[in-house]
């Protein structure tokens, strides 16, 4: 297993609390490894991924914000015939609205080719999920989001 694999499965064991590191997270995971696809004027999406712990986490992750996946197996045609994991998202209005949250769909449904700023620039949130009315948390900046997205922020507090 690659040393990216192995990181890979070690965030997926972490679990952001804030709904806001969740949408970050979500946000990543889609932007990272997602594909849209167009069927009978329909939107879905899918993960195409390596790990199964990842796989599992997305799956984990959308059915907490309520979103209705379907995880799928397959080996891989070529090189080394590794089983992959997709995990099939139709897009109802729960999954929509979710997914516009996450800064991953716009507002018509279309793919977003970069995360939201709301996402990455760190703004404070309560524990809802809701942006702050205060812009005094744009001083932590893109590291302070992503860390809590993937679970680094209490692993820092561990080691300090």
């Amino acid at each position: 297993m690659s040393l990216s694999d192995d990181l890979r499965d070690e965030l997926a064991q972490i679990a952001p609390s804030r709904r806001c590191c969740r949408h970050a997270e979500l946000s990543a995971l889609f932007h990272a490894s997602g594909a849209w696809h167009l069927r009978g004027g329909h939107i879905a999406v899918h993960l195409d991924l390596s790990s199964s712990a990842a796989a599992r986490r997305a799956f984990a992750l959308l059915r907490d914000l309520g979103v209705l996946s379907e995880i799928r197996t397959y080996k891989r045609s070529s090189f080394d015939q590794a089983t992959r994991y997709q995990l099939h998202v139709e897009v109802d209005d729960r999954a929509l609205s979710v997914l516009r949250e996450a800064g991953v769909l716009s507002a018509t449904g279309a793919p977003l080719e970069h995360p939201p700023k709301r996402l990455t620039l760190g703004f404070p949130a309560d524990e809802s999920g809701a942006l702050d009315d205060r812009v005094n948390g744009a001083s932590l900046g893109t590291a302070q989001h992503w860390r809590g997205a993937l679970g680094l922020d209490q692993r820092l507090d561990t080691i300090a």
